[in-house]
């Protein structure tokens, strides 16, 4: 299949890009221990997959460290107290200016897979009373607030935010998802966001995509959200030409087949087979299956 949908320019926000290819936001584990610090092996990771005019989403940091020295983590109903909530908004804040200082050219707001923000988000989890609990306005409400902080820092166009329709990753639920997220993403489009990055719900925890399953949280998001949508979870190189020429995406975020395949944009221009890539070197290791996978033999032939 030509994939000339894929390899179409866009300004995305306050960036122009020259394809439609993402480097999702993997969580790897292999910062430098005591303190998470990216080191060498994580600079030539990412440069081994750096493309020119491509989007790279560096994997997720947390704002704030609550497990250290025994303390309690903290969730929506669980040693969170309301009055602690604008420190953690704030907390946010902090990391979108640590971030502008670093030299990256936006953020991405993690609201998905269990971290805070989405048991904030689903009644699941947010067992709460007050006025972040019960309503969907009210579960809401922390999102919307670190969006207006981090947005604050940087201005339209340059914060992005991703959200798990119906995702169950760590056991998370919602009894109305789509009442729920319908409300998320319309609030979405009074930011200015960069993009908004839905993670197909076919992506079940960590495993692989529940194979037959199509894509439809961002089919059915576009109708409601007026910027540059990101998909996410379980596509292939031709899925993804699909959902973009089709309109219900304008980018796809791949992981996996980023994780084999450093010179992925181009396999895929080229049609070119790709690398399987090895599941259980996913998480915490060293340089194997991290930084150790080869680009194509047919393009180093080409040069």
């Amino acid at each position: 299949m030509s994939h000339t949908s894929l390899f179409s320019p866009l300004a995305l926000g306050a960036v122009n890009l020259s394809h439609r290819i993402v480097q999702a936001p993997l969580t790897r584990l292999r910062s430098e221990q005591p303190g998470d610090v990216p080191g060498d092996l994580m600079a030539v990771h990412y440069g081994q997959r750096a493309s020119k005019g491509g989007l790279q989403i560096a994997e997720a940091t947390t704002v704030s460290v609550v497990t250290r020295d025994g303390w309690v983590p903290v969730s929506p109903h669980r040693a969170l107290k309301i009055e602690e909530i604008p420190g953690i908004v704030d907390e946010f804040r902090q990391g979108a200016v640590r971030a502008k200082a670093a030299g990256f050219d936006g953020v991405e707001i993690h609201g998905a897979n269990g971290y805070l923000l989405d048991q904030f988000l689903q009644d699941g989890s947010n067992k709460r009373t007050d006025i972040y609990g019960g309503s969907i306005e009210n579960r809401a409400r922390l999102l919307l607030d670190v969006t207006e902080a981090v947005v604050g820092v940087w201005g339209e166009g340059r914060v992005g935010v991703r959200i798990g329709p119906s995702g169950s990753w760590a056991s998370m639920s919602d009894s109305d998802p789509e009442a729920l997220f319908g409300y998320v993403v319309e609030q979405m489009n009074r930011f200015g966001l960069a993009y908004l990055h839905v993670i197909e719900p076919r992506i079940v925890g960590a495993e692989a995509p529940v194979e037959g399953k199509p894509a439809v949280a961002a089919a059915q998001i576009r109708r409601l959200f007026k910027g540059a949508i990101i998909a996410a979870g379980g596509f292939l190189p031709d899925a993804a030409e699909e959902i973009v020429a089709r309109g219900d995406a304008d980018l796809v975020a791949f992981g996996r087949y980023f994780s084999s395949n450093p010179d992925l944009p181009e396999r895929v221009r080229r049609n070119l087979p790709l690398t399987p890539y090895d599941r259980d070197t996913f998480w915490g290791g060293d340089h194997r299956g991290y930084n150790d996978f080869e680009p194509s033999r047919e393009l180093a032939d080409a040069i």
